[in-house]
């Protein structure tokens, strides 16, 4: 079955994302959040190359959008790489650690 890994940076987007929506709307609602944020994820893991290739970011980079947040991810031999998931409307090329080309 194909899986998905995330990376620490990604990680600790899904801790802020809760905590966030957490205060801001309940813990039901976050987990609600989460639960799709990590059925996308599960969803990219069965069909990889469903999210727009982000050749502007880096070679390699594909992203695809769940609710307000964008999951930038890569695709490997073992799976893909969820990279970050910051708020569609955050600095990406920040968040991300690369400018453009």
């Amino acid at each position: 079955m194909p899986s998905y890994h995330l990376s620490p940076e990604a990680k600790k987007d899904l801790l802020t994302i809760h905590a966030y929506t957490r205060k801001r709307w309940g813990a039901q609602q976050a987990q609600k959040y989460i639960d799709a944020l990590e059925k996308r994820c599960d969803e990219l893991a069965q069909s990889p190359h469903m999210g727009r290739e982000r050749p502007e970011i880096k070679p390699g980079y594909r992203s695809i959008t769940e609710g307000k947040h964008v999951i930038f991810y890569r695709v490997g031999d073992s799976g893909i790489e969820i990279l970050r998931i910051p708020h569609g409307r955050m600095d990406i090329e920040h968040h991300l650690g690369q400018t453009k080309t």
